[in-house]
């Protein structure tokens, strides 16, 4: 008995959207995953946070489902931002019901328990009241309201002990004003220093000064790109200028030298903001 947990598995089945546009480590990402997927087995739980599929509706993110349904297993979907076949629970449960697919439900505004494990969730939002093109203030208080609702649930089910991390690195600040405890982020490595000092801040109940952080790492973010792919090249790129040998990456990355003018200008930010200190 196994508890798995992935996203961003954008399967497009139905649709003529696959990954493989993007390259690098996309090519043929079809097949990872359905190899990846091939581990389950029927008394295990595979949680999908988010971004399942490209169909825009039930119907053509149906082929989709079947494929989730054909491995054994239970599986728990979230919603994510570019889920858009996704319908209130009751009606795509009905979809479900209708066309047979027996082993997927919905973690939304709800609870499941995993042996001593309750598992709860919701899609999260960004936080940022300075920068209108990314904040909508009434769907970040929804997704506050689901995580009370999926963390109320939870303790219902038994779960006393509740740690909950946010997964979105430009959304650490939000996840943490939403309730989550910590967050783990594919970026945190390449500049540790203002990820602890937006946690540090946010703790203090300083968020003028947890938000002057989060809005210097999501510039570094961007700037070096090292949320896109080739991520984990760019992120030992940019430790590389900041005067830590990490050496390469294997193949099939494609390695990102370390005087590659963004890297080394994202690397000279996140230095010069280390040395202003706290």
């Amino acid at each position: 008995m196994a508890l798995y947990v992935i996203g961003d598995t954008h399967f497009s089945e139905g649709c003529e959207k696959p990954m493989d546009v993007f390259g690098g480590r996309w090519i043929g990402y079809r097949d990872k995953l359905i190899e990846g997927l091939s581990v389950l087995q029927e008394e295990d739980t595979l949680v999908l946070c988010g971004d399942f599929s490209w169909g825009m509706s039930l119907q053509e993110a149906l082929p989709d489902f079947r494929l989730l349904d054909s491995f054994p297993g239970r599986k728990l979907l979230l919603k994510g931002n570019h889920d858009y076949w996704w319908e209130t629970v009751a009606k795509m449960r009905r979809f479900f019901s209708e066309y047979d697919i027996k082993s997927i439900d919905f973690l939304h505004n709800n609870c499941f328990t995993y042996n001593e494990v309750v598992l709860c969730g919701t899609r999260g939002w960004f936080f940022d009241k300075n920068d209108q093109t990314t904040t909508e203030d009434k769907i970040f208080k929804r997704e506050v309201m689901r995580l009370e609702a999926s963390l109320k649930c939870g303790k219902r089910a038994g779960g006393e002990n509740t740690l909950i991390f946010n997964g979105e690195d430009a959304q650490l600040l939000a996840g943490l004003s939403m309730g989550a405890t910590g967050g783990i982020g594919g970026t945190y490595g390449a500049m540790p220093e203002l990820y602890v000092n937006i946690y540090r801040a946010f703790r203090e109940g300083n968020m003028e000064k947890a938000l002057l952080w989060q809005n210097r790492a999501d510039t570094a973010l961007m700037h070096g790109r090292v949320n896109w792919s080739p991520g984990v090249a760019s992120m030992k790129a940019i430790l590389n200028a900041r005067g830590m040998d990490c050496g390469g990456v294997r193949a099939p990355f494609r390695y990102v030298p370390a005087d590659t003018p963004v890297i080394r200008e994202a690397a000279e930010m996140i230095e010069a903001w280390v040395k202003e200190g706290y």
